[in-house]
């Protein structure tokens, strides 16, 4: 059986995730803990790895993390769940007592354990439906959480929050409650692999819009086409549904391959209620200790409103203790961006309705004279090692903005409140 890991990395913030190399499967798994795969997801910077190594029914399984907000809530503890992505299910196997603290304070460790498991349970593993959970005393919900998915050579890893707020526009009036979640396996061959949930529609899946859910083209901040057509299995109700990983493999072209690495793809699920799409998620990195987002509109700035036609988006993804990868976009500037003002977009410390410092410039790739941009990853762009802890601190507790400076608004025409993907 293969040696197993015990050393635990922070993934690289520019790139999807790379499983390590193995052979294709062959009984191999893997799992990165975040709490951006959290339901609903939690601010942390913890991180961690499962592997696991299936023989006909026993499961040979082992586990590290480090960097949890609190100590292991021992009342609660760690598990194996039953559940495929963006749903909550029940503990199948408790790990809590195999599990060795090397923090006085628990909040990193690494276990072992050796698991028989039912005919059942072998199906719902190689069907990408259960998943590993840490619960801490702050998050006793679970802090960090992993997917177990195959382990192959090669193979990457993203994984899509979906909520209301994402949604452009987005739902604000507060009826809806709806919630998902997907992971996306990006396979050497070129195919893909997608599974996940979501629950709680305010009204049934809207079929008729080319089945009702999808992965559409678009940068956080910008609407794009549907490229993917996701096979939904639909409870009866229609306010809930599953996306099978055997219903929902694909072979798109290199272009949206690209585009999946990039963040440059969207998961919507449209509802009768919300035919534009009641929930969204940006697909992100599934190792992303946490994920946040915004929305940018000129009536955010402050002490006055911009009335401008410009709208924009970002998402920030934190890996581990102080790496932060920001993506996103604007359009429609009314002049063009204020590249002299520290390139002219930016992260700020500030709670909503109050101003504060730059603590992050950002870099833009413009085009329409300056009035259009993104914020790419291409040659790490904008992934950025924050070197003070209280900027961290700022971004996990929502009080970081992102501001985007015109040369006609020169205090700035776009702001958004950074806040956590919920």
């Amino acid at each position: 059986m293969k040696s197993f890991v015990a050393v635990l990395a922070v993934a690289a913030a520019a790139a999807a995730v790379v499983a390590p190399a193995t052979a294709a499967h062959g009984g191999y798994f893997i799992g990165y803990q975040s709490g951006h795969q959290q339901v609903p997801p939690v601010p942390t910077r913890g991180v961690g790895r499962v592997y696991a190594f299936l023989d006909e029914q026993t499961l040979f399984i082992k586990w590290s993390f480090v960097g949890l907000s609190s100590p292991i809530n021992e009342s609660i503890g760690i598990h194996i769940h039953e559940g495929i992505a963006g749903s909550n299910g029940p503990v199948i196997f408790p790990l809590t007592k195999q599990t060795n603290y090397k923090c006085k304070d628990r909040t990193c460790g690494i276990g072992y354990a050796k698991l028989n498991l039912s005919g059942e349970q072998v199906e719902a593993l190689e069907a990408r439906q259960l998943y590993f959970n840490l619960h801490t005393e702050m998050f006793p919900g679970g802090e960090l959480r992993a997917a177990l998915v195959p382990n192959v050579k090669g193979a990457k890893l993203l994984a899509a929050s979906l909520t209301t707020g994402a949604a452009n526009p987005g739902v604000t009036d507060g009826t809806s409650k709806a919630i998902g979640g997907a992971i996306i396996e990006i396979m050497t061959s070129g195919s893909i692999v997608v599974s996940g949930s979501y629950s709680m529609l305010s009204d049934r899946l809207a079929v008729d819009i080319a089945g009702g859910a999808h992965l559409h083209m678009g940068i956080t901040g910008m609407n794009g086409p549907v490229v993917i057509v996701l096979k939904s299995e639909l409870a009866a109700d229609g306010l809930s549904g599953k996306f099978l990983a055997a219903d929902n493999t694909f072979t798109p072209d290199a272009e949206f391959i690209q585009a999946l690495k990039d963040r440059k793809v969207y998961l919507n699920v449209h509802s009768l209620a919300v035919p534009s799409g009641e929930i969204r998620g940006q697909v992100l990195s599934a190792a992303a200790s946490s994920a946040f987002s915004t929305l940018l509109f000129g009536a955010e700035q402050v002490p006055d409103a911009v009335t401008t036609d410009a709208i924009g988006g970002a998402s920030i993804e934190l890996f581990g203790a102080n790496i932060v990868a920001v993506t996103g976009s604007f359009t429609n500037l009314s002049t063009p961006l204020a590249t002299d003002i520290a390139m002219g977009a930016h992260l700020h410390n500030g709670a909503a309705g109050a101003n504060g410092p730059v603590y992050q410039p950002l870099k833009s790739s413009t085009s329409n004279g300056g009035k259009d941009g993104m914020f790419l990853l291409a040659d790490n762009a904008n992934v950025y090692t924050i070197a003070e802890k209280a900027d961290v601190d700022s971004l996990l507790t929502g009080n970081t903005y992102v501001n985007v400076h015109s040369t006609k608004f020169m205090s700035g025409e776009l702001r958004g409140q950074v806040t956590l993907v919920v």
